[in-house]
């Protein structure tokens, strides 16, 4: 039983960093495009 909920544990853990992982690259290429618009003014 507690090998289940260790194996549940590491499941949700790794969507939650894969979550984050792509909030922050869209993040990156927010600031990026922002940045890009912001030196040709």
């Amino acid at each position: 039983m507690i090998f289940l909920r260790n194996l549940l544990t590491e499941t949700s853990h790794d969507a939650i960093i894969n979550k984050l992982s792509r909030e922050r690259e869209t993040l990156v290429k927010t600031c990026v495009s922002f940045t890009k618009r912001q030196s040709k003014n």
